[in-house]
């Protein structure tokens, strides 16, 4: 009866880093007399990817006989979709084996327990609310750093028509007049195959010396009308 330990790389920095999932990991095992056959570290994935794209997750299954176990720190870190996690659940329940999370948390979804098969459930539906509520409060805050002007992203990739100082959008004194034309015609009807097409006849290059696109003035264009629809 073996210990497998998973420890999944987030996508994005959280409190759980590598180490100190290992770390956890560890001592919980101490405390329990749990021996830990091997480690396997997932790169940084999301907590929604379905197991066939996860290929060291698998890999941590395909190693499982009957009555080993697979050790996660906690819910999250095995899956924050529901989905997934039942997927997940069940692979490692066709080979026999169990599912053990560090902190406590209810693993077994195919309880012949109700209670216990409920809060299963349940932690499993607080992870993918929890994912849910993440992205929420990121696209929130994203909006909102839209209306007031900062700049998102790496100042690389600021968009065409401003620059980054101090994390604020400001205008570029080159490139803004040229977004400003480019809108202009957009408003007398041009399409932007058109726009594009006028810039580069007047000698007009993008950020990278080249030749204005359509799509480039697409983007453009999409970026001016969510500025409108931010400032209502």
């Amino acid at each position: 009866m073996a210990t497998y330990a998973l420890i999944r790389r987030s996508t994005n920095k959280q409190e759980f880093s590598v180490d100190r999932q290992q770390d956890l990991l560890s001592k919980f095992a101490a405390e329990n007399s749990i021996t830990i056959s091997e480690y396997f570290v997932e790169p940084a994935v999301s907590g929604k990817t379905p197991l066939a794209n996860r290929p060291v997750l698998m890999e941590a299954i395909a190693q499982l006989r009957r009555n080993d176990t697979l050790l996660v720190l906690n819910s999250t870190r095995l899956a924050r979709e529901a989905l997934v996690f039942y997927e997940i659940a069940y692979a490692i329940r066709k080979r026999q084996a169990k599912l053990l999370f560090a902190d406590g948390s209810p693993a077994d979804l195919f309880s012949d327990n109700p209670l216990e098969k409920f809060m299963a459930e349940m932690f499993a539906s607080i992870a993918s609310l929890e994912r849910s509520m993440i992205a929420a409060r990121v696209k929130t805050g994203m909006a909102t750093a839209r209306k007031k002007g900062k700049a998102l992203g790496r100042p690389d990739r600021v968009r065409y028509g401003f620059t980054s100082h101090k994390g604020s959008l400001t205008p570029h004194p080159t490139e803004k007049p040229i977004l400003d034309e480019a809108m202009k015609l957009r408003d007398l009807g041009y399409s932007y195959r058109q726009v594009a097409t006028h810039l580069n006849e007047i000698g007009q290059r993008n950020r990278l010396g080249n030749r204005f696109t359509k799509q480039a003035i697409r983007q453009m264009d999409i970026h001016r009308q969510r500025d409108q629809s931010l400032s209502l």
